[in-house]
């Protein structure tokens, strides 16, 4: 892939960002861009990035108005597919919610939080110290990814344990694993993903009356069903949760998902199976 920088006009913005932190709209239908700066289909099939999110992420962050690269729409789009394959997550919420949230600026460090997807202190502490035992719970959710966040691991992903046995953390405390993830998009994405999923049962949970553990049983099992209202609320409720500082975030990343994918959004649920489908998006 080049390296060929775009100049952007006035005819590229749809948005601004204003005191709401509102990201522009997504392209309500998947079209190629022919424009300058567009890429092939068969760079595309290279990275085996879906077209339909490769185009989503180059609008987005040409709607931005800053200057990028067809690195940079590649780098982003590479990053959102395997995290999406690896999680079950639909990659549209993934790009979604790095939009609103950082705009696709790399390695971001703010006080909001860490990373693409703004990862809080907190929610990193429950991950790393096993505060009230979270950790154990986020094993629950999903032990693979947990073991590739916090522990070196071998080429099949089990943890490398020292001589005592225990796993080999990657990290020796929780400032250096919040640290890691202003240096890392994909460690970062990873922990905004399991941040997502907690989030997503604790409002299931909430809308249930479960407890949490109740809930992240239940999603795992497949022994809870909801109706695409339902599901839509709940997903609404747990973006609420993880991010608090600005009203209007959830209700603009769900109208993102929708834009895009609708579907995405009954998918989710397919995400806390081992069986999921990893794509949602045609590629």
């Amino acid at each position: 892939m080049g390296d060929e920088r775009i100049t952007l006009t006035s005819k590229h913005f749809t948005a601004r960002q204003d005191n709401t932190f509102v990201a522009p709209t997504f392209i309500k239908k998947l079209i190629p861009f022919t424009g300058e700066g567009g890429a092939s289909k068969n760079a595309i099939d290279a990275l085996s990035i879906p077209q339909g999110l490769y185009r989503i992420v180059e609008k987005e962050i040409k709607n931005t108005g800053k200057l990028f690269s067809k690195a940079d729409v590649s780098y982003w789009s590479k990053l959102i597919a395997e995290n999406s394959k690896a999680s079950g997550i639909s990659p549209e919420i993934l790009a979604a919610i790095i939009a609103v949230e950082t705009k696709f600026e790399k390695n971001v460090n703010s006080n909001n939080g860490a990373g693409p997807m703004q990862v809080v202190s907190i929610s990193l502490q429950d991950m790393f110290s096993d505060t009230e035992g979270r950790l154990s719970l986020y094993n629950k959710i999903d032990r693979n990814m947990m073991n590739s966040i916090l522990y070196e691991c071998d080429s099949s992903g089990k943890p490398i344990k020292n001589k005592k046995g225990e796993p080999v953390r990657k990290y020796k405390s929780v400032d250096a694993l919040r640290k890691a993830c202003t240096k890392d998009d994909n460690l970062a994405i990873k922990a905004g993903i399991m941040c997502l999923k907690m989030n997503y049962v604790q409002a299931l949970a909430d809308y249930k009356g479960m407890t949490l553990k109740q809930s992240i049983d239940a999603v795992k099992t497949k022994k809870i069903k909801l109706s695409f209202v339902e599901q839509q609320r709940v997903l609404t409720n747990a973006l609420k949760s993880f991010n608090s500082v600005f009203k209007t975030y959830s209700n603009n990343v769900v109208s993102k998902i929708q834009n895009s994918n609708e579907k995405a959004i009954s998918m989710f649920l397919d995400s806390f199976h081992d069986d999921y489908n990893h794509f949602s998006m045609k590629t």
